[in-house]
């Protein structure tokens, strides 16, 4: 079983279970797109697998609305820095800004980020800023998507990342 006590902001979309047994892997999406705004509820899962041996769980919302990524600058421009979720309010300006286009305050804030605590997930969303940015400066987005695996080397989505990076830059 797999549980997990969940708190958001935006709607949920989606639950991800991975899972492996050493062999193989195995996936679970698990639709969530019957939530609302603001919510917290602990979820429970059964996964009809024996001999799993490791696990992983993604919980993810969805905000593409360039209105509703406004609406949610404001709401995180009003948490203190000594708030507990200072860091995580930051973190979801930043990815609200790369909705926006707003690529050089997006990196100036992920990069404010990774200089005062070192991120896996900061330094992929880097990366990404990267990337979307016009002109892309080469090799910027495989620097910094080769940080994220360095830093969470379990993290496959970070490796798709710096290959799907280092094609880009091939092609240049």
């Amino acid at each position: 079983d797999v549980a997990a006590q969940v708190q958001w902001t935006f709607p949920l979309q989606l639950a991800e279970i991975v899972w492996g047994d050493g062999t193989e892997t195995h996936r679970k999406v698990i639709d969530l797109s019957v939530t609302h705004q603001y919510g917290g509820q602990k979820f429970d899962w059964s996964i009809d697998e024996p001999n799993w041996k490791w696990a992983r769980l993604a919980v993810w919302d969805l905000q593409n609305d360039a209105s509703e990524h406004q609406k949610a600058l404001d709401a995180v421009g009003g948490i203190r820095p000594e708030n507990r979720y200072a860091r995580e309010g930051r973190f979801r300006a930043a990815v609200s800004l790369l909705n926006l286009k707003r690529y050089d305050d997006a990196l100036q804030t992920l990069r404010a980020m990774q200089s005062e605590q070192e991120s896996a997930t900061v330094a992929n969303a880097i990366g990404i800023a990267e990337l979307r940015r016009v002109p892309a400066q080469q090799g910027a987005a495989t620097y910094y998507f080769s940080q994220a695996t360095k830093l969470d080397p379990a993290e496959g989505d970070f490796f798709f990342n710096l290959g799907y990076a280092y094609w880009l830059d091939k092609d240049a």
